[in-house]
């Protein structure tokens, strides 16, 4: 939308298109021996879950899967971890019963993925396509070209982002170009980003659930989309952010062509930015903290940017909720009494 607004009337835009996309859809469809970091994001989780889910996410039954959670270390599939629990996930995905059901189910996605980007005009032909995302490590560019070589169809991408990762490098099969930065460099406006990428994910977010998997509809390809997990506050916020985003987007094509400026310096753009992300007002940091985000990966568990947990308020909970967080200086930021014990706990910890 951002693009098609900006290059309005403009007699050498380039046709866009939005295409149905989630690493979770993406990536299950691609996964073998010749991508290796594509089997990593079987384990992707910012949120402690049941460990169950990390098999139900990609439709994996695992009702008569219990001795295998027990031999890999677990209670059972209830049993609530995090993704660092890595020695008894990978136990758990090394079991032969589930690699076998994994492969059975990344061959069947792998079929309508492809069939889908067939449909769209992204693969089979020699034409070259701009894949646009966020980026930070290409997961979607990289599981389309493992998955369509698996396929054999023919593909011709290359990914342009807001920023790529050191990690876009690995497995990667076709070009990436980052704008703010490009496999973790310059490192100033890398650690910009990566300090709080959660917050750009979160601009860039669906108002609508996101993407599951692909199915077959009579002769079409099309999207299996979750149920919207954003309240009526996240809703409202969300709008505005895309509102606000477009607007700018008008006043650049109208203004900038005015006086001659044509594009923004990757500096430029950013600066307000990473200023919001270090040094947010008081405002800002009560506002932006109390959005929620998740990993996505077909998992609505989400929790709050930078928010002091409603119960009573002791040192401990504090610092708990400080480590906790996705945006710590969103809540030393904040005019609260929890932030104020914060900073005060910080201060005599320093001193």
């Amino acid at each position: 939308r951002v693009y098609d607004e900006l290059l309005a009337g403009h007699p050498d835009a380039v046709p866009s298109a939005l295409l149905e996309s989630s690493r979770r859809a993406f990536m299950l469809p691609a996964l073998g021996p010749s991508a290796p970091s594509l089997t990593s994001q079987l384990f992707v989780s910012e949120n402690p879950r049941p460990v169950g889910e990390f098999l139900t996410r990609l439709r994996i039954r695992i009702d008569d899967l219990h001795a295998a959670f027990v031999q890999a270390g677990f209670r059972d599939c209830n049993e609530v971890i995090t993704a660092n629990d890595l020695a008894r996930l990978s136990k758990l995905f090394s079991n032969p019963r589930v690699v076998e059901r994994i492969g059975a189910r990344s061959a069947e996605e792998r079929d309508l993925l492809v069939r889908y980007l067939r449909q769209e005009g992204v693969v089979g032909h020699t034409n070259r396509v701009a894949l646009v995302d966020i980026g930070w490590n290409g997961t979607i560019q990289k599981s389309l070209d493992h998955a369509t070589k698996a396929a054999r169809v023919n593909a011709n991408v290359v990914g342009y982002y807001l920023g790529t990762f050191a990690p876009s490098a690995r497995d990667s099969l076709s070009p990436m170009r980052g704008y703010l930065c490009e496999r973790g460099l310059p490192h100033s406006r890398f650690e910009g980003l990566a300090n709080f990428r959660q917050l750009a994910e979160f601009i860039c977010t669906s108002a609508r659930g996101s993407l599951l998997h692909f199915a077959a509809q009579g002769n079409r390809i099309v999207p299996i989309v979750a149920e919207p997990d954003h309240n009526e506050q996240q809703m409202e916020c969300i709008g505005e952010l895309h509102e606000g985003v477009l607007d700018y987007a008008t006043l650049m094509r109208e203004e900038g062509a005015a006086l001659g400026v044509s594009d923004m310096s990757p500096d430029s753009a950013a600066r307000e930015y990473f200023r919001l992300i270090g040094r947010p007002t008081a405002e800002e940091a009560l506002t932006i903290g109390a959005m929620r985000h998740g990993d996505g990966m077909a998992s609505n568990t989400s929790r709050a940017f930078a928010q002091f947990n409603g119960e009573k308020m002791t040192p401990d909970s504090v610092l708990a909720d400080y480590a906790g967080c996705y945006w710590q200086q969103g809540l030393l930021n904040q005019h609260t009494p929890q932030a104020l014990v914060l900073r005060s706990l910080l201060w005599l910890h320093e001193g």
